[in-house]
């Protein structure tokens, strides 16, 4: 989904050199925030605004409660480099995100979830009916922490308004996860492997 106005991403942050831009995406990514909407008392209901999500790296010098170590820093060095290819990243990360943007992502999830033309879309073919054909048994489940960037969350309540918007032509589903971060993967597989295979069997 597009960013907001005053959303923040490493990559356009004016402080950074582009040299640094690639250990800034990572720390990013891989970070713990903690975000006021998520940790507002259970029978409160905040607004759904970025003044509810927390933008930037979270600081060590933070509350020691509310701080954690990136994931990036749990994961031996030699295993990193052994999961990441900066080479192609460096070419294409630039593209992706400014493909973000401009709508094309948006347009291509619009036509992946059925979810029909989106408001101010290229796209001038009704995603339903010309997608629903295609593995019409397939489902989606969208697994987020609680803990991850704030373009998770903020991902998250569009995708949400799209479906009362108009529905999808597949089924979507929510798993939150409780103090996860974008990479549970990395930082606890037992569980993500669980909460895959329980997702998998999971009835429609």
């Amino acid at each position: 989904y597009a960013h907001p106005k005053g959303g923040y991403h490493p990559l356009y942050d004016p402080n950074i050199p582009v040299s640094q831009h690639s250990k800034a995406l990572t720390a990013w990514l891989a970070s713990y925030f903690s975000h006021p909407f998520n940790n507002a008392l259970s029978d409160a209901q905040p607004e759904r605004s970025l003044s509810q999500l927390a933008l930037h790296i979270p600081l060590s010098t933070e509350v020691k409660a509310e701080y954690k170590q990136p994931s990036h820093e749990n994961i031996l060095p030699e295993a990193f480099a052994a999961s990441v290819d900066p080479i192609p990243a460096e070419r294409s990360e630039g593209a992706f995100y400014g493909a973000m943007r401009n709508g094309t992502i948006y347009d291509q999830l619009c036509g992946a979830l059925c979810l029909g033309p989106a408001p101010d879309s290229n796209v001038s073919n009704n995603n339903a009916e010309a997608q629903a054909p295609v593995l019409p048994d397939l489902r989606v489940i969208e697994i987020y922490g609680t803990r991850s960037m704030w373009t998770v969350q903020w991902g998250v309540w569009k995708l949400e308004e799209d479906l009362k918007r108009g529905g999808a032509g597949r089924p979507v589903g929510f798993a939150r996860v409780e103090g996860g971060n974008h990479f549970l993967h990395w930082d606890d597989p037992d569980a993500f492997l669980k909460l895959m295979a329980e997702k998998c069997r999971q009835p429609y």
